[in-house]
């Protein structure tokens, strides 16, 4: 999204960047995201001139800032794409809380001082509970969906978002999107690591087969496209009070994508779940591999 921000935007726009560190220091952070974008291969010399970190925390009062730093930052700043959070099925809301509700609250705060600041807030799918045949739409009330809800992330998004609808309806102009799963840049192939759905077909390769599941469906919305429909929805006022789902609307069969493993000579056979999840606890165990060991953990459920 920030690479997609620099390159849509003129030469004089300038992007702050929230960022976590350890050291304190504007360059540590500064360095954080110039290693990001090289990782996912979007680092472009050009543009780095055009970001600007700001050492905070999302989880805390004013971003950890002091309340001249904070207000001082709110006077340059125009707009605010928010799509920070922490991003996990299994922790609970109360863990999930800090990052996901406190962090709207102050994103929120910080658009209401000095000038107003129009937010896009990137939300996504999961406060919706699923498990049926409902048909989600976009601009229809979340409420009924609090109750269904079962697990941390789900509910803190929920709580989240409501929090934001309660600012559209007090005049604070908003743009929602509610992505589903992220998956892979449509050119390079590069992923996030550690999504869930990389890290099956990961441990698939690890050992060396893939699980015969019929039912299974990857859901591998391209990052790319979701990035650009951010740009092209953001870049029209008339827009907001509006929610964009950006998801892919047929999920791929499981079962296609281990047959380009096998077709690739990455995994050599199908075999059951259960032997398949047993033989990822066996990798996990013999080769001190905590990654595949969660995974394989999860699984259990």
């Amino acid at each position: 999204l920030l690479e997609e921000i620099l390159r849509s935007t003129k030469d004089h726009v300038k992007v702050y960047c929230l960022v976590r560190i350890k050291k304190g220091d504007q360059q540590d952070g500064f360095k954080r995201i110039i290693d990001n974008l090289k990782y996912y291969q979007l680092y472009n010399p050009k543009l780095k001139e055009r970001i600007i970190p700001v050492a905070g925390d999302l989880t805390s009062k004013y971003f950890g800032l002091s309340v001249d730093q904070f207000n001082e930052l709110a006077k340059k700043i125009d707009f605010i794409f928010h799509c920070a959070s922490l991003v996990n099925y299994i922790y609970s809301y109360a863990i999930i809380k800090p990052a996901a509700v406190n962090g709207t609250h102050e994103i929120l705060r910080f658009a209401c001082t000095s000038a107003t600041k129009p937010i896009h807030y990137i939300s996504t799918n999961g406060i919706f509970p699923g498990e049926d045949k409902t048909i989600y739409l976009e601009n229809s009330d979340i409420d009924s969906f609090a109750d269904k809800l079962e697990n941390g992330y789900g509910q803190a998004k929920w709580v989240a978002e409501k929090l934001i609808w309660e600012a559209v309806s007090a005049g604070l102009p908003v743009c929602l999107y509610r992505p589903g799963n992220i998956g892979h840049h449509s050119d390079t192939g590069v992923s996030n690591p550690n999504d869930f759905q990389s890290m099956i077909i990961d441990a698939c390769m690890k050992v060396e087969c893939a699980p015969d599941k019929n039912k299974w469906a990857f859901e591998m919305t391209p990052v790319d496209f979701l990035v650009k429909s951010i740009v092209l929805f953001a870049s029209k006022p008339s827009h907001f009070g509006q929610v964009f789902n950006v998801v892919q609307n047929d999920p791929v069969p499981a079962r296609s994508v281990f047959d380009l493993l096998l077709e690739m000579k990455l995994i050599s056979k199908y075999v059951s779940f259960d032997e398949w999840k047993s033989k990822l606890y066996t990798k996990a165990e013999k080769e001190g591999d905590y990654i595949l060991n969660v995974l394989a953990q999860s699984l259990e459920d």
